[in-house]
C-alpha cells in the first residue's frame, strides 16, 4: 500500500512515520511524506536532528530522507493519506477535498527536547503499528 503522511513542515511527525513505515515493510518506496507549508528551506530540506537521533535509536536512518511540498499528484498516488496536523485554512483544497485522508492529530515536537521527540515517535509507533494490523 502506498500511504502518504503529511504534516506542517515535513520536518519531524511525517518523516518519522515514512522512516517507520518503510523500515517495518522492508520497503523503501512503500511511504513518502510530505509538508503542507513550504518551509523546507528554513531547514535545509532535512528532517530535525533531534529527529533523526531518536529515529537512529530504533536503528532506523532517515537521515537521507528529504523535506518535500505536498503536491495534488502524491494524493492521487497514495492509496491513503495520513495527516498528523490539523485539518484548518493553510491546508491545500486538494487534500481537504480528498476522501483518502485521516486525519491523527499528533502534537508537533519540532524545536523541543530529545524526550519530546521520543514522545512523539512512540505515538506514531502506535499509529503505524495499529495501520499494519
Amino acid at each position: 500500500m502506498n500511504i502518504l503522511f503529511v504534516c506542517s513542515a515535513n520536518v519531524g511527525r511525517s518523516q518519522i512515520a515514512e522512516g517507520l513505515y518503510n523500515h517495518l515493510t522492508n520497503s523503501k518506496f512503500g511511504s513518502s511524506a510530505a509538508a503542507r507549508e513550504d518551509v523546507g528551506v528554513n531547514y535545509n530540506f532535512k528532517p530535525a536532528e533531534g529527529i533523526i537521533q531518536v529515529m537512529q535509536e530504533m536503528h532506523i536512518d532517515i537521515s537521507q530522507q528529504r523535506i518535500k511540498m505536498l503536491t495534488e499528484e502524491m494524493i492521487h498516488k497514495a492509496d491513503k493519506v495520513i495527516v498528523f496536523c490539523e485539518l484548518d485554512s493553510l491546508c491545500q483544497p486538494f487534500l481537504l477535498n480528498s476522501e483518502k485522508v485521516t486525519c491523527i492529530e499528533i502534537q508537533d515536537g519540532v524545536k523541543h527536547t530529545i524526550q519530546e521527540y521520543r514522545i512523539m515517535r512512540d505515538s506514531i509507533v502506535k499509529v503505524i503499528n495499529d495501520l499494519l494490523n
